[in-house]
């Protein structure tokens, strides 16, 4: 990462300016969400694309979430905002978490990333009955 120019104590400081991050490791509450067209750098690096995304950066009008009146059994926190990086393959790596006719032909699952967290393994069903 600091090879690519990232600087983890700007980042961190900057997560918790923008209270992405909370003090004792807590999550925030995501009250709303809107939709924007994915960047086409993440589409590079992950190789997932939706066929119904917006065709614009800018925010689609916000549609607020109710708080859950019970929270996620495995974080404690329901519409939380999560910030994981441990390169463990994502959910949208695994082809059952996935709905391919929403998705873009030859952009349906997730790149996984090797141990330095920017090399891709291809998983683009390339094994056996695509479970990689």
């Amino acid at each position: 990462m600091k090879a690519a120019g990232d600087d983890l104590v700007k980042l961190c400081e900057y997560s918790f300016d923008h209270k992405v991050r909370l003090e004792g490791g807590g999550n925030p509450h995501i009250s709303s969400i809107s939709r924007v067209q994915c960047p086409s750098e993440l589409v590079h690096l992950t190789q997932i694309q939706r066929k119904d995304e917006p065709t614009s950066l800018e925010m689609e009008i916000p549609v607020p979430l109710a708080l859950a009146s019970s929270a996620n059994a495995t974080t404690g926190c329901s519409n939380c905002l999560t910030r994981m990086m441990d390169c463990r393959k994502p959910s949208a790596g695994i082809k059952d978490n996935i709905q391919p006719d929403l998705m873009v032909s030859g952009k349906k699952i997730v790149q996984t990333c090797t141990s330095d967290g920017y090399t891709r393994i291809d998983v683009q069903c390339g094994c056996f009955d695509c479970y990689c």
